[in-house]
């Protein structure tokens, strides 16, 4: 495979990596607040969860800017690609 279908392939998979990771970053957010969690710690305040679905909802709208700026055709990651992110 050449180098450049590669880099495509990766650059078709990323958004998807980055919109689960969001998601996951949502469920963890959510099961904070509902005391959910083994974290001993004190749940987030309303301005701190409040900052981060902000943060979160930012980085979707530019990744999204993203995908129509460079005509990025966006792909499900196969299981490899799946790993390596998590890793």
């Amino acid at each position: 495979m050449a180098r450049d279908e590669l880099h495509a392939g990766l650059l078709a998979t990323l958004p998807n990596l980055f919109d689960d990771a969001l998601d996951r970053i949502k469920l963890a957010l959510a099961a904070a607040e509902q005391r959910g969690t083994v974290d001993d710690g004190p749940p987030p305040t309303r301005d701190d969860a409040s900052k981060i679905r902000t943060a979160a909802k930012d980085i979707r709208r530019r990744l999204e800017g993203a995908v129509m700026r460079f005509g990025v055709k966006r792909t499900r990651p196969g299981w490899r690609h799946s790993i390596t992110a998590e890793l």
